[in-house]
């Protein structure tokens, strides 16, 4: 029994023994260690329509960008690995995730993306599911410096498993115009220039001067009756493509909208106010902080009476300045009737004007065009004129003026119509109404020129006292 013991531990040592020495070979049939078998994908792409990045590429494009700077519109071609969220019912749009293998490594997020042809998604809309081959058009941003996405509503499917539709039929560019404008009173932006600014801003930094936006309403997404403010958006044509967000805007002169049926789809309107990129990603105008500034509806006009730039203000003949001269306010400085080297010059809508013995009025004055005036000296007549003739003839200045509530004196002054520059013997009588608005009572005086075949006109204060001009507006034939 002992030997058998013996026997036993004597196998267990031998057994200890070879299992512990290093230089014994691995049985063949031993099983390998698993080895990484996660493919690499180089970068690779132009980011254009004929050659879109793969997801490496725009990774690395969108990571060099810098934290929260929109990218210019790029494409993109990946798998779709999952969605997140599929939202017909409110903004017609999805968010889901890429990558170029259809797995969840080295994934791009498509964030709040438009469907094909930069629409909507609908519920007839094939959704975009696990697996299906797309090709991302749009802006893209790396969010917080963390997160590579598409910047929200500014990008769409391009193709969708081989199906292309392109938002232009296929021609040229997908972008529906150049940007245009300086962001002025007299030269708005037109959408695609707003864009392009606002996507320049410092995240959730808006800013303090307002600028101007021409554009047509695409889409008016809410209605809020007890704050008397709409929300909608903007763009170039009128579709739903490259479009711009006024949240929360105003009516006309910053009043409250009191019906739905004031703004429609297709209105072209001038918008007025400070803007956002908002988390670094979505353009658009700040909340409770616009305004429409002119509105066209159905071939009408509103809008203090102007479409884009045909209203003359202060800001615009301030903005449109061409000369060395300066427009001060509450003096005329330099300026000498008698000398037109001292005149004051400007552009507004592409006509060019000139002007002496003007300024800048003071707020409690109306802050409008100040133009001095006298009876009989000569010296101390101001005026104003085109310098260059309209397209064509005109049919109907108005002019707004102002006076203090507390003030007893009626505007005085004369309007001159004639067929060559600075004209002064053709006086037109006006038809003037008033009215009581806050502090200042508002005259709005209108001139039929309908009658004749003037190019030309003058505003002359050769009366008694000076005159507070608000707007000019010129209505052609």
């Amino acid at each position: 029994m002992k030997k058998l013991i013996y026997s036993f531990i004597a196998l267990a040592m031998a057994a200890f023994t070879l299992s512990g020495c290093e230089d014994v070979p691995m049985p063949y049939n031993m099983p390998t260690v698993a080895k990484d078998t996660t493919v690499v994908v180089p970068p690779a792409g132009t980011g254009t329509k004929e050659d879109p990045y793969n997801v490496a590429a725009a990774l690395a494009f969108i990571k060099g960008l810098g934290a929260d700077v929109n990218s210019s519109e790029i494409y993109v071609k990946g798998k779709v690995v999952s969605v997140t969220e599929f939202d017909v019912a409110n903004y017609g749009n999805a968010t889901y995730y890429i990558s170029d293998d259809g797995t969840s490594s080295n994934q791009l997020n498509i964030y709040r993306s438009k469907g094909l042809g930069n629409k909507k998604f609908t519920a007839d809309d094939t959704p975009v599911q696990e697996g299906d081959e797309v090709i991302i058009c749009g802006q893209f941003v790396y969010f917080k410096g963390s997160t590579p996405e598409s910047a929200a509503n500014n990008s769409y499917l391009y193709s969708h498993n081989g199906k292309v539709v392109d938002p232009n039929g296929g021609g040229g560019t997908d972008q529906p115009g150049d940007p245009q404008g300086s962001g002025t009173e007299a030269s708005p932006y037109n959408v695609a220039a707003a864009l392009k600014f606002i996507s320049g801003l410092e995240a959730d930094k808006k800013t303090t001067t307002p600028i101007y936006v021409k554009g047509k309403v695409s889409f008016i997404k809410e209605f809020a009756a007890s704050f008397g403010n709409m929300t909608y958006y903007i763009s170039d044509d009128g579709t739903e493509n490259n479009q711009l967000y006024v949240f929360r805007g105003k009516y006309l002169k910053n009043e409250k909208f009191t019906s739905q049926d004031q703004l429609k789809v297709g209105d072209e309107v001038v918008v007025v106010g400070n803007v956002v990129n908002y988390k670094g990603n979505t353009p658009e105008f700040n909340g409770n902080d616009n305004y429409l500034y002119s509105l066209k509806s159905n071939g009408s006009s509103e809008g203090g009476g102007e479409v884009s730039g045909s209203g003359m203000t202060a800001a615009t003949i301030i903005s449109g300045k061409t000369g060395s001269v300066a427009l001060d306010e509450n003096k005329y400085g330099s300026q000498d009737v008698a000398k037109e080297e001292t005149w004051y010059a400007w552009a507004f809508n592409s006509i060019d004007y000139k002007g002496a013995k003007i300024c800048k009025a003071t707020a409690s004055n109306g802050g409008g065009i100040q133009m001095q005036g006298h009876e009989s000296d000569a010296s101390k007549q101001g005026f104003l004129f085109n310098a260059a003739p309209f397209a064509s003839d005109i049919k109907t200045i108005t002019i707004t003026l102002k006076v203090v509530t507390s003030s007893t004196f009626t505007p005085s002054y004369s309007l001159y119509a004639g067929t060559a520059a600075h004209p002064t013997g053709n006086a037109i009588n006006a038809n003037s109404t008033n009215t009581t608005e806050g502090s200042f009572k508002v005259y709005t005086e209108t001139y039929d020129l309908s009658g004749g075949s003037y190019k030309y006109f003058t505003i002359a204060n050769d009366k008694k006292g000076a005159i507070y001009i608000d707007k000019i507006v010129v209505t052609l034939k």
